[in-house]
């Protein structure tokens, strides 16, 4: 394992996660945020296929369908394709709810919401600098949900629903990690899988909503396919790197090369977008960033 490549790879992820938010908003405004969830995960999945083909050519193809997993293993997998699943249609229906910028700067509490896991679940213990961090953390969150009152009545839940997203991806990985070294699978294949078993719920959860019909419909519009496409394309590449990225270094350290994702989010809605970006929205960012660097700089002294 080699920390320079994990960072390297974060870095990438840092890019490609900027970007996301933006690409998550351009959803035609007919189309619901499951289907276009759907199709987006059916992108993803064709995205995959070229570097799992060379994969198979050169005999390095292990899915977990070749793998010798046990039937609590195989719950795992199911259990946390699912809660994938769930997170991505999250993120294309909060992004639009919440608007780019402030979901890119909520997206960025899954640092804290991971050591926090970590805590509970695994009895990490944390130190007075790592609490004290992650006070200021929540009271500059709750400063960005309310828009700059610190009232709580101001919040909207839709907010709540975004940070349901970085507890989801902290549990799904926290089960996941043991599983994949197990299945001895490349990062791209651990993508794959992933992306099969939440393209399945993604399926069934359509067809129960009623919305199979429109589905059907919907795959065969361009306006609504180049736009999938896109953002499907970049969301596989941003998971398979941060996989890479896992290999070699821990989830809290890639995730705080990810810090500056906001402000990439905040130039490009300003330059391309022509978005407004309140100071309230900034000082949160400022705050928040300097936090998880403070964890990380904690951590690193833990460490040496």
């Amino acid at each position: 394992m080699s920390k320079k490549t994990g960072a390297g790879h974060a870095l990438v992820c840092l890019l490609l996660l900027g970007a996301m938010p933006l690409l998550a908003v351009a959803r035609p405004a007919d189309v619901p945020a499951l289907t276009f969830t759907l199709i987006i995960t059916i992108w993803q999945v064709a995205a995959a296929l070229p570097l799992t083909l060379l994969e198979w050519r050169r005999g390095e193809l292990r899915l977990l369908s070749s793998a010798a997993l046990s039937a609590r293993e195989w719950g795992v997998a199911l259990l946390t394709g699912a809660m994938f699943g769930l997170s991505t249609w999250a993120y294309v229906l909060g992004a639009a709810k919440v608007g780019p910028v402030n979901f890119i700067i909520l997206l960025q509490s899954y640092p804290l919401i991971a050591a926090l896991m970590e805590f509970v679940v695994l009895g990490h213990r944390r130190g007075r600098a790592e609490l004290g961090l992650t006070v200021v953390m929540i009271l500059a969150i709750t400063y960005l949900v309310s828009g700059g009152t610190f009232s709580l009545g101001n919040i909207s839940l839709w907010s709540l629903m975004v940070l349901a997203i970085p507890v989801l991806w902290s549990a799904a990985h926290m089960m996941l990690r043991r599983l994949l070294v197990k299945a001895r699978m490349t990062a791209n294949q651990v993508t794959l899988s992933r992306l099969v078993i939440s393209g399945v719920f993604l399926a069934a959860a359509v067809v129960a909503s009623g919305e199979g019909q429109q589905f059907l419909g919907e795959f065969k519009q361009l306006n609504v396919q180049v736009p999938a496409a896109v953002f499907g394309a970049v969301y596989y590449l941003e998971l398979l790197f941060w996989f890479l990225a896992m290999r070699h270094i821990p989830v809290s350290l890639a995730s705080s090369i990810t810090v500056p994702a906001p402000a990439l989010t905040m130039l490009a809605a300003v330059l391309l977008l022509g978005q407004s970006v309140a100071a309230y929205q900034v000082v949160a960012m400022l705050v928040i960033a300097a936090s998880l660097y403070g964890l990380l700089y904690v951590e690193m002294s833990r460490r040496s």
